[in-house]
């Protein structure tokens, strides 16, 4: 950053971020699972039924001890 300059930096990951996006959209395939329902004309899960999990307090909680512990070791590393 200090030979090319912080906007240099930001243009340089921009175009890295640009490159690799479109090395993962040329190089994955579609999930056959998906795909195939798709063909049949079943439609999608409806998000009510997608966040339904989120209903469950042991989710909340599990995600709280995850954002604890993770930010504590971000923390740590300052």
């Amino acid at each position: 950053m200090l030979t090319w300059g912080w906007q240099t930096v930001a243009r340089l990951w921009a175009f890295l971020l640009l490159v690799m996006a479109a090395l993962f959209w040329v190089s994955t395939t579609e999930d056959p699972e998906q795909a195939s329902r798709r063909l049949s004309g079943i439609p999608p899960k409806p998000l009510t039924k997608q966040i339904q999990p989120l209903r469950r307090l042991q989710v909340w909680r599990f995600s709280l001890y995850y954002f604890v512990t993770f930010g504590g070791y971000i923390v740590s590393l300052r």
